[in-house]
C-alpha cells in the first residue's frame, strides 16, 4: 500500500514541469547556485560596514564616537573663542544653528562613551552630557536671532563640560 504512494511522489519530483526544456541537471543547478551566492557574498556593492572596518576605512564603535567628540569639541572651542573676540557677519550667523546641532550631537557621543564607565561615574557622565546638550539647545534660538552675547554665554557655560 505504501509503494504506490512513494512512486507517485517520486514521479512528481522528477517529472519536468513544462517538458524537456525545463530539465536541469543537479550539477548545473548546484554550480549556478554556488556561483550566484558567491557573487552575492563577494560583491563590493553588498559589503557590510564590517568590511570598511576591516579595510581601515572606519573606526570601531567607541573609537568613532571619541574621534567625533574630539572634532566637535575643537570646532566648538574655535568658534566660541573667535566669537568672543570678534563679531561674525550675517552669512556666518546663518550657519551657527547648524553648528549647534552638530555640537549637540557631541552629547550623544558622550552618552555612548559613558557606557564603559563604572556605574557611579556613568551616572555623573550622563548628567554632564544632558546638561551640555541643554546648554547647546538653549543657544539655538538666540543664534537664530544673531544674539552674540547669549551665544557667548552658552559657549562659556558648555565649554568646561567638554574637558
Amino acid at each position: 500500500a505504501l509503494a504506490p504512494l512513494q512512486q507517485s511522489r517520486r514521479a512528481l519530483l522528477t517529472t519536468p514541469a513544462t517538458g524537456p526544456a525545463a530539465h536541469v541537471s543537479r550539477r548545473a543547478l548546484l554550480t549556478t547556485t554556488a556561483t550566484g551566492s558567491a557573487a552575492l557574498v563577494l560583491s563590493p556593492a553588498t559589503a557590510s560596514a564590517g568590511s570598511k572596518l576591516e579595510d581601515g576605512l572606519a573606526l570601531p564603535d567607541g573609537a568613532r564616537q571619541f574621534n567625533e567628540f574630539q572634532g566637535l569639541k575643537g570646532e566648538w572651542t574655535r568658534f566660541g573663542e573667535r566669537l568672543k573676540k570678534t563679531d561674525i557677519d550675517d552669512k556666518e550667523w546663518e550657519g551657527v544653528p547648524l553648528l549647534l546641532r552638530r555640537v549637540y550631537d557631541a552629547g550623544d557621543d558622550m552618552l555612548y562613551m559613558a557606557k564603559g564607565l563604572a556605574k557611579d561615574k556613568q551616572d555623573a557622565a550622563k548628567k554632564l552630557a544632558k546638561d551640555f546638550q541643554k546648554g547647546v539647545k538653549d543657544a539655538d534660538r538666540p543664534a537664530q536671532a544673531k544674539d552674540r552675547a547669549t551665544v557667548i554665554k552658552a559657549y562659556e557655560a558648555t565649554a568646561p563640560l567638554l574637558s
